[in-house]
C-alpha cells in the first residue's frame, strides 16, 4: 500500500524521490537518475510517518510522525574509510553510480506540548499530519481535526506550529501572515499569496484525504475547503462536480512545476 509519494527537485536535471508506504507506513528513497534502486530507512523506533518535506536553504530533509513528532532523515555513504555523511546534493550524485547507502532517522522534536495527537471533545484528528516548507525555508507543522458529520467526516479546524531549530522545538502560530498553505493527500506545499492569482493569503487549502476511513465505511469524500487562520473558520469548495463524481475521483493539488525553470 502507497500512501504518499514525494518528489523533490534538488538540482535542474536531478531528484529524490521518496514513498511513504506498507501499513507501518514506512519509507524509502531512490534518486532521478539514477539505478532504480529504492533503499529502506532505518526505522528501529517503528515510528509511522506521515509527511516528509525538503528544506532547500539546509540541504535537509525532514518527515512528521504521526504522534506529532520530528525526525530528522540522515543520509550516508560507504566507501574505504568508513560510512560518511552525505548531504541531499551529494546523495543524488552518488545514487547514479550505485553506491552503498544508508539512511536513519534522528528525532529533532517531540510532539507540540499542550497539542493532543488523539481525540478531542467533539472533535477527533483521523491521523491527518502535514509538514509544510514555506518559500522562505521554514518549516511548519500542521494538524487537522475534524468533526464527525455521522455519514460523513468534515474538517473543523487546524492547529499550525513552526519548527524553531535553535530552539528545537515547535512554537505555536496563529498566523501564516502573506503564505498560503496547501495539504491534502499529495505533496504538502506554501506559496506566498500575492504570487498567485485568486489565491488568499493567511489560508490553508484542504483536499479531503481520509480515504481508508470513506473506504471502510462508505463514507462520501467530499471535505474540499479553505481555512481562514484569522477567523478560525472552514469554507467548502465544490468545484462544481456533483457528490458522486467527487466520491469517485480523488483531488489532489496541482502541485508546483518541476521544469528546468520551476525553481530559478
Amino acid at each position: 500500500m502507497i500512501h504518499k509519494i514525494l518528489v523533490f527537485k534538488i538540482k535542474i536535471d536531478k531528484f529524490l524521490v521518496m514513498v511513504i508506504f506498507n501499513p507501518e507506513n514506512q519509507v524509502a528513497f531512490t534518486g532521478v537518475p539514477g539505478d532504480g534502486e529504492w533503499i529502506w530507512i532505518s526505522n528501529p523506533g517503528k515510528l509511522l510517518f506521515r509527511d516528509i518535506s525538503y528544506l532547500r536553504g539546509q540541504d535537509q530533509v525532514y518527515a512528521l510522525c504521526d504522534d506529532g513528532s520530528l525526525v530528522r532523515i540522515e543520509f550516508a555513504f560507504h566507501n574505504i574509510s568508513g560510512k560518511m555523511s552525505s548531504t541531499v546534493n551529494e546523495l543524488v550524485k552518488l545514487m547514479e553510480f550505485s553506491g552503498p547507502l544508508s539512511a536513519k532517522v534522528e528525532l529533532i522534536a517531540a510532539h507540540p506540548i499542550g497539542e493532543s495527537v488523539g481525540p478531542l471533545p467533539e472533535m477527533e484528528r483521523t491521523g491527518r499530519a502535514y509538514l509544510v516548507a514555506s518559500p522562505d525555508d521554514d518549516l511548519f507543522g500542521v494538524f487537522r481535526y475534524s468533526e464527525d458529520m455521522g455519514s460523513d467526516q468534515r474538517t473543523a479546524e487546524f492547529a499550525v506550529y513552526k519548527f524553531n531549530p535553535r530552539g528545537v522545538g515547535w512554537e505555536s502560530v496563529i498566523s501564516i501572515r502573506d503564505k498560503a498553505f496547501f495539504v491534502g493527500n499529495n505533496t504538502s506545499w506554501s506559496i506566498f499569496s500575492a504570487n498567485t492569482v485568486n489565491c488568499r493569503k493567511n489560508r490553508i487549502y484542504f483536499t479531503d484525504d481520509n480515504w481508508e476511513l470513506e473506504w471502510l465505511h462508505n463514507i462520501q469524500g467530499l471535505d474540499i475547503g479553505v481555512y481562514d487562520m484569522e477567523t478560525r473558520r472552514t469554507e467548502g469548495l465544490g468545484f462544481g462536480v456533483s457528490t458522486s463524481t467527487s466520491s469517485l475521483v480523488r483531488s489532489t493539488w496541482i502541485t508546483p512545476g518541476l521544469t528546468p525553470n520551476a525553481f530559478r
